[in-house]
Formats: C-alpha cells, sequence, structure tokens
C-alpha cells in the first residue's frame, strides 16, 4: 500500500497576550508579549525629555498597529462536531488549530487493501468520546478560508486536539504547530486509526475531490 503522506501547512499569526513596561532610565517604552514558550519585546526610543504619559501613549498607538497580537477569548459550551476537526458552539464555528483530520467522505484502506470511511469514523469518534461534555476553546487569533476561527479546545482537561492526533484521527500540522509531532509519530508506530492500514493526507484528499 502507498505510505502515508505529511504535508505542511502556513504559520498562524502571533497571539498572546501584552504588557507594557517603562524602562525610564533609557527613555524607552518596551512591549513584552507571551508568544508560546518565547517572550518577545519591541522598544520604542523616544526623544529625551519627553514626558511619561507621552512615551506611554505612543507605546500604545504601536501595540494597536499589530493587530495579530491580541488577547485570546474563551468560547465554552457542548458543541455539535460536524468533522473530527470541525466543531460549532453555539454561534461559534471553529476549526481545531495544528492539526488536520479527515473530510467526513475521505475513504482509506484498512489491513485487507478494502475501503472504509475514516472520516466518518474520526467525527464519530470524537462524538463518542467528547460529545457530550462541555469544552473551553481558546480563539488563536485567525480564521480560515471558510471563516471558522481557529480554536485550541479542552474537555475534561484533555486536550482535544492531542487526543485526535495520538488516536489516529487526525494529522498533526508541524509548521502551525509542533505540539503534537510525538503524538503522531506514536499513532503511527501503534497502527491506531487511520495508520491501521493506508490513506491519502488530509489536504491532498481535498484537493483531489473538490
Amino acid at each position: 500500500p502507498t505510505p502515508p503522506r505529511v504535508a505542511r501547512a502556513a504559520t498562524l499569526p502571533l497571539q498572546g497576550r501584552v504588557n507594557i513596561s517603562r524602562e525610564v532610565e533609557s527613555d524607552a517604552t518596551s512591549l513584552h508579549w507571551q508568544d508560546g514558550p518565547d517572550l518577545r519585546t519591541i522598544r520604542i526610543i523616544a526623544l529625551p525629555g519627553l514626558p511619561m504619559k507621552l512615551r506611554t501613549l505612543l507605546a500604545a498607538i504601536v501595540l494597536l498597529s499589530f493587530p495579530a497580537v491580541s488577547h485570546a477569548a474563551d468560547i465554552t459550551g457542548v458543541p455539535k462536531i460536524r468533522e473530527g476537526d470541525q466543531i460549532q458552539i453555539g454561534n461559534a464555528r471553529l476549526r481545531l488549530g495544528g492539526i488536520d483530520a479527515p473530510a467526513v467522505d475521505q475513504l482509506c484502506l484498512n489491513t485487507k487493501a478494502e475501503r472504509w470511511t475514516c472520516g466518518a469514523a474520526a467525527r464519530d469518534e470524537l462524538a463518542k468520546r467528547f460529545g457530550s461534555k462541555s469544552w473551553t476553546c481558546q480563539t488563536r487569533g485567525a480564521v480560515d478560508r471558510r471563516g471558522r476561527t481557529v480554536a485550541r479546545c479542552q474537555a475534561d482537561g484533555e486536550d482535544i486536539q492531542r487526543w485526535l492526533v495520538s488516536n489516529g484521527w487526525a494529522l498533526a500540522l508541524t509548521r502551525i504547530s509542533r505540539d503534537y509531532e510525538a503524538d503522531e509519530k506514536a499513532a503511527r508506530e501503534a497502527k491506531v486509526g487511520m495508520w491501521q492500514g493506508a490513506f491519502i493526507a488530509p489536504w491532498d484528499w481535498r484537493i483531489r475531490n473538490k
């Protein structure tokens, strides 16, 4: 059977919490925000003798010019599961970030080279495991091309994306996040979910079956 192919996806915009700190002794204002494990900093050098209030205002203006740097918002509730990586909570349509699950019409091959509906199975297994639970989803400051908000979700303290990847119902998108790379490797070695046989990567399936 043809081995599964893994592709890459575009990096999402920067997101995170922002704080403003002032360095009086150097007549500079620094903007700091947390970007995953990294602390990012922008330093604004003001004219000597410029009042502190004016320097702070200048920092705020510069901060507003970076729309990708924003506070993440939480969306909570029991979801309607549309696909393995697409849900709806209330009026919010969400795309689970950092992973790619097969579309509901995608077919895979099992160990006997027989076709099976792996996309529908990914959706159904997710619904069986978490469908009746309340989810908490943190938005990622981005919207995909179909207008869905990209989010990272949890239920009962468990990372939904990690569960999908580790059980073979989704692939990690490593150019967006390497958080699930090890989980994908473990699923591949255990031959669980889609890895029990052969399949086309979800992004390639969608291109071929438009």
